[in-house]
Formats: C-alpha cells, structure tokens, sequence
C-alpha cells in the first residue's frame, strides 16, 4: 500500500506522522516536495529534514515521476509548486486534499479564487475518489459548499513532535508570565498582546509580557510599547531553535494567540498548549476550534466583548482551577492531539480507502468527521 504525499517544503509539521506509517505501520511512503526550505523559515529556525523517501519533484524527469503513480495509491495532495505532480496524480484512484481554509480574506478575490479551485478539482479529479484531510476548522464549510459529503470531509492539523511537559513543571512557574511567539505580522496582530496585557495588568499589575520573534510590525509594536509606558513589564527576544523554544514555553503560564482568519493552523497553538499554558485564541485562525475548549484547556473568543469576559473569568479562577486548566491544555496535546495518535488514525482509514470500505468514524480529534 503506497501512499504519496505532495507538498512544495518537508518540514516538522507532519514528517513524523510519514515516519510512523512507513516505520511502524508498514505503508511506502513517497514524499514529494517541490522546493527547499525558504530563507523566511530558516530565519526561524526551521531545520531542513531529510528522509530517504523525501524527494525534490524537480530533481525528475517527467519519465522518472510518472513510475512513481499507480491507480491504486493513496495521493494526499497539498500546495505545489511543480505544476506536473497535478497531472501525474489524476492517473490514481485515491486523492486526499490536504490544505487549510481557501478564503482567508473576505474579499471578493478570495471568493473567486475558492470557486476557481474547485472548478479545476472537479475538471482533474472529478472521477477520482475524493477526500478532505482539513487542516482548519473552516475548510469543511468550503468543501462541503462544493458537494463533498460528510464521508469524506476529515479533521486533520499539524503534528509536531512534542514532548509534554510533566505536572511538576506545570506548577512551578511565574503565574503572571505572558507569552506571544511567532512573524511579526498583519495577521498575526501582535500589537493585540499589549491590550491583553493592560485587561490583566488592570486586575494585577505584576502581569507581564514576553514577545519571541521578529517581522515587518515589531517596529509598530516597539513604538506602541513605549508610547503606553509598558517598558518595564515587557520583553523582546529573537526567534530561537526548537529546544530553546520550548523552554520559553514552559517558562510562561499564559499564551496569547490572537491571529485572525489569515492565520490557516497556527502550529504555535500545538507548542503552547503542550507545555501546559493556558490559552487565550481568537476562533478565526484555522487550529483555535479544534485544540481550545474554552473554559477548560483555555479560552476562545470572536469578538473583543467576548475576550473581556474571557479575561474576567480567568481573574476570577482559583489557584486549583487554574492548575487543573494548565493540566487539561497539556493533556489535549498529550492525548489526542499528536502525531502518534494521528499516524495511528491514517493508517486505519487509509486502509479503510484502500479496501474500499466504509472511513471509520472517530468520536473527536485527528480523522473524526466535520
């Protein structure tokens, strides 16, 4: 049983999930990518993975790519650069869409191009079978709108390898400690952290704020910090390798994730919650509805009303509830949320593809139905 994966960049997002079906689960794995890592993600530390089934599409004749196709294969299809891998895959029975939310600016550009996708999905696949691996609560909505049926719309994500944090370090760290990582961009909103930090500061003035990262708005940022006289209670710091940057993690009790619709996952919401941070995240970025259960692992909010009651009920919390939410966030990721058990879960409805049977329904979590 052969799976291929088609994406433009391999990176720690998924790969172990690749490695768990190929190593423990007995599948081929083919990994295609279309370009190395960019200049933008080594800037963040990103690291180039290498794997002897990860192959640069463009590094192939298209005599050499066309072996790799058969009817019976598995493709899971995300964005790519190498307008061929398209072609060749039309030859296979199974194609599985792996992408985030398509309209991620309500324009009426975005909603063309939703409508232009799906014109050429049904013209190259129409007679395919067809399936969703949705790495956002919202793009079941979009493929749903074009025809596809809950059988085949399937909850997905981004699973890094994670080590969880144990329950003595969730207790022993600096309560009033908040943490914002990631691009310094629009979407992103990082000046939205300093209202955060004034809600908190208004309650208790030892609350204070961390930002790690770097980007065309930390500048805006710089100037608003010090023109709202926050100097003294917030940080900057650079973008660091992963093992630093999950002890800056697991340093903080508090993360604040406010990135708007823009934001298709958001693999930072993984990372925080893992090392037992309670979150704060707007429902509008892709990963928020599935990972946050408001009140219990953190908060969710759509509108700056409902994130004032979010913060007022956090400040009312006991010290008991508050360990007991921080447990509850590591334990989402611990339990549910990763890449064992989302490898685990392909592997069964993979082979549910393959033997033309029925997708096995999961109640929640990695491959349950939208």
């Amino acid at each position: 049983m052969k799976i291929i994966n088609i994406t433009n960049i391999c990176c720690f997002h998924d790969i172990d999930i690749y490695d768990r079906l190929k190593n423990q689960y007995g599948y081929e794995v083919i990994y295609f990518i279309t370009e190395d890592l960019p200049e933008e993600r080594i800037a963040m530390k990103y690291e180039q993975i290498q794997r002897d089934y990860v192959i640069n599409s463009k590094t192939l004749s298209d005599e050499q790519l066309d072996k790799y196709f058969e009817k019976d294969d598995i493709v899971i299809l995300g964005s790519c650069l190498d307008q061929r891998l398209y072609q060749f895959a039309k030859k296979v029975k199974n194609i599985i869409f792996s992408c985030e939310h398509i309209v991620k600016h309500k324009t009426p550009k975005n909603y063309l191009s939703i409508i232009r996708f799906f014109m050429r999905t049904y013209k190259r696949y129409g007679k395919n079978n067809l399936y969703l691996l949705g790495s956002s609560s919202r793009v079941g909505k979009e493929f749903k709108f074009f025809g596809f049926k809950e059988n085949q719309l399937l909850k997905f994500g981004y699973f890094p390898l994670l080590e969880t944090v144990n329950d003595e370090e969730i207790m022993n760290r600096d309560p009033f400690s908040l943490l914002w990582i990631g691009r310094m961009v629009e979407f992103k909103h990082p000046e939205k952290a300093l209202d955060f930090l004034k809600a908190l500061r208004e309650k208790d003035d030892r609350y204070h704020l961390t930002y790690v990262g770097d980007g065309e708005l930390k500048g805006k940022v710089t100037k608003l910090v010090e023109k709202r006289n926050l100097s003294n209670c917030v940080e900057f710091l650079p973008f660091y390798e992963h093992t630093k940057l999950m002890e800056i993690y697991k340093s903080h009790s508090i993360f604040l994730f406010p990135s708007d619709i823009g934001e298709g996952w958001g693999v930072v919401l993984n990372e925080a919650l893992s090392q037992g941070c309670i979150v704060f995240a707007n429902e509008k970025a892709g990963s928020t509805k599935f990972l946050v259960k408001s009140g219990e692992n953190g908060y969710s909010y759509k509108n700056g009303k409902q994130l004032k009651d979010c913060i007022s009920s956090f400040a009312s919390l006991s010290n008991e509830r508050i360990l007991k939410m921080r447990l509850n966030a590591r334990d989402t990721i611990k339990t549910k949320w990763n890449s064992e058990v989302a490898a685990q879960r392909c592997s069964i409805v993979f082979k549910n593809i393959f033997d033309n049977k029925e997708i096995t329904d999961f109640d929640d979590g990695p491959l349950s139905k939208y």
